[in-house]
């Protein structure tokens, strides 16, 4: 069962690409903006705890990808960089727990 988070995450991204919104034609940068409002939106609503609870439930390739994806089509359309600066270091302050948990295990 998906979590509301990585349903508007996946709904979101329909072409997993952030190619068009370099595209300085207009309509499509407008579209593209409209694109990520619900998921950016739900997520500056949630606490902290509740955001990295979400951010650690991306298990998966595809799910890591789609933040990812989002993320950067945030910054290249110039919004919520503070949001976008926000949900990055939370992502970056667990993610690095993954590479001191698998280097252990590596040696």
């Amino acid at each position: 069962m998906e979590s509301v988070f990585v349903q508007k995450l996946a709904a979101e991204d329909v072409d997993g690409d952030c190619e068009p919104i370099l595209n300085h034609n207009k309509h499509i940068t407008d579209k593209l903006h409209n694109k990520d409002e619900n998921f950016f939106n739900y997520a500056k609503t949630l606490s902290p705890a509740a955001l990295e609870l979400e951010l650690r439930s991306l298990v998966t390739i595809d799910d890591l990808s789609l933040f990812i994806n989002a993320l950067s089509r945030r910054l290249l359309s110039h919004r919520d960089f503070e949001a976008v600066q926000a949900l990055q270091a939370v992502f970056l302050r667990f993610a690095s727990s993954w590479r001191n948990c698998c280097h252990v295990v590596v040696n």
